[in-house]
């Protein structure tokens, strides 16, 4: 029974890997003296008032300038559109003929608005890490040959200590965007990341924009499908020490809010072999807490050694794949199980909202699914 739970738990082990072992980042594409098409940057913004600064003081350190900064409000409440016009930025305003809310129809306000060629979305707690990121992300969609959606997931940044709960999250964020063959290493991603993604403006418009996206809560999701299903290819990258991001600073409320809004609708679009690879990964993080404790109460005293070694090759995984996504504790990937627990209350949560109330709650609204 015990070499069966061993062999078991290494076939979950491995499965992890096989899920999340390739993430291309933006950081190693070199400098050169291209010149790019004229950008337009679009920050969709609700009650942003906070977050805005830090994302506009890092545009106006950039060595490659944007053609303009567009903050499309979405009917904010604070002080988003003054903070907005104190850093130069220019305002679109929701007006009160357009029923329209959410994300999705402010992005597409701020595209209506933009005269750049590229086009540029960034959600507003994001901020770029260096002062050579804009041209990353230009000398990267250069070299995908300016066709289709460059999209990028931010390095989560994390302060306190609730923030930590959400590394299991941000691990299934990557890892669940892919979709792959067994035989080969030829990568399809089966949709867009919704804090930062580009294209151009032309074939944005082709597509039919946010337009389509409009009320949804996957915005993301709905505008990379249909870059994919015209024909367009969608290049997907870890952010690390390009651009960076804290996603919930409000508190767990705040947290357990943004992720259970969307994460099992995300789900169904994950793959069904990653899926499989991810479902096994995470029921072997818990069976390998229960293993441990399991043989640290055995008669038989060499069973230990499996529990203990079991227990630490999921711990060193889940540090190595903590390092691509975000700034998490060592301290408190230790209880890993606890993580995964955690990640399956909120997952069910999520079911719960999307699949049976069919509403959400998301900075003040209710808003269907």
């Amino acid at each position: 029974m015990v070499i069966g739970s061993v062999l078991f738990l290494c076939f979950t082990w491995l499965a992890g890997w096989a899920a999340f072992y390739k993430v291309p980042f933006l950081f190693n594409q070199s400098k050169d003296l291209t010149e790019y098409p004229s950008l337009s940057i679009i920050i969709p913004a609700r009650n942003e008032a906070e977050n805005l600064p830090i994302l506009l003081k890092t545009l106006q350190q950039q060595q490659f300038s944007p053609k303009e900064i567009i903050v499309s409000d979405d009917n904010s409440t604070d002080s988003t559109i003054e903070v907005a016009k104190s850093y130069g930025a220019q305002i679109i305003e929701k007006q009160p003929s357009d029923s329209s809310l959410g994300k999705g129809a402010a992005c597409s306000r701020g595209a209506e608005a933009a005269t750049g060629e590229w086009l540029l979305f960034m959600d507003a707690d994001t901020y770029l890490e260096s002062k050579d990121s804009l041209h990353h992300f230009m000398r990267t969609f250069e070299r995908q040959g300016r066709k289709g959606v460059l999209s990028v997931q931010p390095y989560h940044q994390v302060r306190f200590l609730y923030e930590q709960v959400s590394i299991v999250f941000n691990i299934m964020v990557l890892a669940g965007m892919n979709t792959f063959t067994f035989f080969g290493d030829r990568f399809v991603e089966a949709g867009a990341f919704g804090p930062c993604l580009m294209c151009t403006k032309e074939q944005y418009e082709l597509v039919g924009g946010h337009k389509i996206s409009r009320g949804s809560i996957m915005e993301d999701f709905v505008l990379g499908k249909k870059f994919q299903e015209s024909g367009f290819p969608i290049h997907l990258y870890a952010g690390k020490k390009v651009i960076h991001f804290r996603m919930y600073p409000d508190g767990i409320k705040q947290l357990i809010e943004g992720w259970s809004k969307n994460f099992a609708t995300a789900s169904q679009s994950t793959d069904p072999k990653v899926l499989f690879l991810i479902i096994c990964w995470i029921s072997g993080g818990i069976l390998s807490g229960v293993f441990l404790v399991a043989t640290l109460f055995s008669s038989m005293g060499y069973t230990m050694f499996f529990g203990v070694a079991i227990y630490l090759l999921y711990l060193i995984q889940l540090k190595v794949f903590a390092d691509r996504v975000g700034q998490f504790r060592f301290s408190v990937l230790i209880g890993y199980p606890f993580l995964f627990l955690f990640f399956i209350a909120l997952f069910s949560w999520s079911m719960i909202q999307t699949h049976i109330f069919k509403t959400v709650t998301w900075k003040g609204r209710k808003l269907k699914v």
